[in-house]
């Protein structure tokens, strides 16, 4: 008889899936403790440009002397927020949708599945712009634009 495994078990078993589980939860940690690691992001001050790794500079200097670890920690945390904030906004729209359209099927589900193929069907990367363009240009716009143009792929799942 064969014994079932569970994900946990496949998962440590796969060296690549663990280098990628150990890689995304470094980055989720430095996101979330960011502040705790680098209160703010600092290097105008010594105006070291280019200063290769050190004690004093982790990860060394860019040409305008900004240190590089206080960059990847600061954008770590960007980024954790827009992808979350952005995933949240698709599941909102797209999983009623793709759940009705699932469920009862029948027109409701032929409408909404025609919507969901309108909807792919339009180039959404101008339409960001633009939209991020008149509403103002901020992380949270830019989070709310990706989540709405991302409902279809999710509704269609």
């Amino acid at each position: 008889m064969r014994k079932e495994r569970s994900f946990a078990q496949a998962m440590a078993s796969h060296r690549l899936g663990m280098i990628g589980l150990v890689g995304i939860t470094l980055v989720m940690l430095v996101g979330i403790l960011g502040p705790m690691l680098v209160p703010y992001p600092s290097g105008y001050n010594d105006a070291m440009p280019l200063a290769p790794p050190s004690a004093a500079h982790w990860l060394g200097t860019d040409s305008l002397g900004l240190e590089l670890f206080d960059q990847i920690v600061w954008g770590a945390r960007t980024s954790l927020f827009i992808s979350v904030t952005a995933v949240i906004v698709a599941s909102v729209i797209g999983l009623p949708l793709g759940l009705i359209s699932g469920y009862f099927g029948g027109r409701a589900g032929a409408l909404i599945d025609s919507v969901i193929e309108i909807a792919m069907t339009i180039p959404t990367l101008p339409l960001m712009i633009l939209i991020s363009a008149i509403v103002g240009p901020s992380t949270t716009t830019v989070a709310i634009v990706i989540g709405i143009f991302s409902w279809p792929t999710l509704a269609r799942i």
